[in-house]
């Protein structure tokens, strides 16, 4: 896997990384409740890596040892390789320092993706079992970006 580089400035209220030479920004406040723009520049990271903790261990670790709690009659769960994926990508992340998503969510088509909401802006990452996870990025609702990690 990949290993994303971040930088270790804040700006306004987001942060901004890069990987491949394009510059990403994910808002600092990308925990639903809104907690980071509480916290002093010196605390992010371990406020982040909690969060991204909990996340890991409350919703990835949890559909894999019981995947069939995502299915439904019209709905397909993640396969115990495409929650391996998405548990290994979120550790990557996580160790780059970089934000945890909004949520974490099952697609009901075998997808997981990790969902960032930042008003105008939303960012998801896609993991599926037969492809590389990519990046899609929409602003105002029409999508801007899409590319592979």
């Amino acid at each position: 896997m990949k290993r994303l580089e971040s930088t270790s400035a804040l700006s306004g209220a987001n942060l901004v990384f890069s990987r491949a030479g394009q510059d990403w920004r994910v808002a600092k406040r990308s925990v639903a409740w809104g907690q980071f723009e509480q916290l002093e520049e010196q605390g992010w990271r371990q406020e982040w890596v909690r969060r991204w903790t909990e996340l890991i261990d409350n919703e990835l670790i949890e559909w894999g040892r019981d995947p069939s709690q995502l299915e439904d009659d019209e709905s397909e769960a993640p396969t115990p390789s495409t929650i391996s994926r998405a548990a290994e990508l979120a550790y990557g992340l996580r160790d780059s320092d970089l934000p945890p998503p909004t949520r974490i969510v099952s697609t009901g088509n075998g997808e997981i993706r990790f969902q960032y909401d930042q008003g105008g802006r939303f960012t998801s990452i896609v993991i599926s079992n037969n492809a590389a996870p990519e990046i899609l990025e929409f602003e105002n609702g029409r999508l801007n970006y899409r590319g592979a990690i």
